[in-house]
Formats: C-alpha cells, structure tokens, sequence
C-alpha cells in the first residue's frame, strides 16, 4: 500500500517541497498452519507451514476405520472419510483461540440427519471452537445448516454462539467453510463455498455481534478432525469426509480470499 502526503499551511498553501510518498504493509490473516490430507495410506497426516515447510503438528489417526478417499480436486487429490467411531488429532493446540483467527476446512457430509463437527479444538471440559453442520437454531425453516459454534465459557452445557449460514447443506457435495472470530471486534463469521464446481462465489453470514455474550477463552488441547469434544468424550462426529484443512492467525479473510482458497481445488 501507499500513502501520498503534503504538508499544508494555516492559509491553505501546499509545501514547495511536494508530497512524500510513503510504503507501507498492511498485516493479514496468515496460514499458520494446513493439512493436505495427500498423503493417501497410513495412520498420520503432515502438517505443514503457509510456505509449505513440515512442521510438527502431524495428525494422528485415530482408528483403522478411517478411510481414504477422493478429495474435491479428484483423482489427484484425497481426503479422510470419517464414520461414527473415528477422527483424527494433533498432539496439543493448533489454533489460540483467546485470539483472532480463522479455520477453514473441504467437506463432504453424507448424513444430513444429525449435528456435525469437521474441525475443533479441546479446551478442558468442550471444544473451544466447532466447525461443521447444525441440526437447530438454523436460518428459516432449514432443518440443517452450517455452522460455526463456540461456547461462552469452558464448562459442560454452556451456553452456544453460533454463526449460520443460508447456503443449503446437500449430502455427496464438497463444500469449503471458513469460520472467522475477531477478538478486537468482538465478532464471528463463516463463510460457505460450493468446492466441486467452478466459479461459484463464497457466501458469508455476515458479522455476528457476540460482544454481549462471549469473552475469548483459550482452549489449549488438541486440534481435532472429524469429531468435537464435550459431555465427557469424544462427540458430534463427522458424517461424510474432509479435505484439505487451515488454520489462520493475525487477521480476517476477505472474500477474494476465501473463493481463491475455495477455487483451487476444483478439477
């Protein structure tokens, strides 16, 4: 970015000197963290950097039963397919969640009956952070919608803020979503985008206001994958497959930003 400056006096006359041109960056969302799911056999997935270096936070496949299967790019690409008894996890936190940051997430859902969680992260008693479908509290008379939730406080039954959105949720699609929160606003957002067809716009929900109802709290366990955690285990887990997850800190994702990441994968 640039900025042009001149100085100007108390009658109006602009400074002989002209004005001095400043350069400047502007600090954005980065990836701090992503999960190809490429790796197609085995019990562990690399984790990687924004520059695509390997890093530790690998994840660890939780049981045999997890399968893998086609991602949204096709043949050259794949993903986990997760059952009622599986997911997948890191060794400790990924996302600081006290923070502002951003996850986004491919998935599939093929069982359109029951709430849902792709990506999450273990505070001390629930996830700190849900992303995935609702089967309540969904826009009009939709009877599922995506969603991306968090409690008001780590403890069992607390109260949900939940960002939903209006784009239908249909099972054997692939579907791209961003679940946003920024501290200093006090806001959350998702963002929702069709991941196997080219050249469909990603839709937001708009800024939720949870300034009222949510102070920032840090959940410091591990990151998760297919499945939440809350009410004394392992819960909502995910019914269909996921593909290639991120994780983003130091900002917010626009919009070109989210069909660039959303678009990439499409055959």
């Amino acid at each position: 970015h640039s900025l042009s400056v001149t100085a100007v006096d108390k009658a109006g006359n602009p400074s002989e000197a002209g004005p001095r041109r400043y350069e400047f960056e502007v600090a954005g969302a980065q990836v701090s963290g992503q999960w190809f799911l490429d790796e197609g056999t085995g019990t562990t997935a690399a984790a990687h950097t924004g520059d695509g270096e390997t890093v530790t936070k690998a994840l660890t496949l939780d049981t045999t039963l997890i399968e893998w299967v086609y991602g949204p790019g096709g043949a050259g690409d794949r993903a986990l397919k997760f059952s009622t008894l599986d997911s997948a996890h890191t060794s400790g936190n990924v996302v600081t969640t006290g923070g502002t940051f951003s996850v986004g997430a491919f998935v599939k859902l093929n069982d359109l009956t029951a709430t849902g969680t792709a990506v999450s992260q273990d505070g001390a008693n629930t996830s700190g952070f849900e992303l995935g479908v609702r089967t309540s509290g969904c826009p009009g008379s939709r009877t599922i919608c995506w969603a991306f939730s968090r409690k008001t406080t780590d403890t069992v039954g607390a109260t949900v803020v939940t960002a939903t959105s209006e784009v239908a949720v249909t099972a054997g699609d692939w579907f791209y979503l961003v679940g946003q929160y920024n501290k200093a606003a006090q806001k959350m957002q998702l963002w929702v985008c069709r991941a196997d067809v080219a050249g469909v716009d990603p839709k937001s929900t708009g800024m939720l206001d949870v300034s009222d109802s949510y102070t920032p709290w840090v959940a410091s366990g591990d990151f998760r994958v297919g499945t939440a955690f809350g009410d004394g285990g392992l819960t909502r887990r995910w019914r269909g497959a996921v593909g290639a997850v991120r994780t983003y800190s130091g900002g917010f994702l626009g919009a070109d930003e989210v069909a660039a990441d959303c678009g990439y994968k499409v055959p």
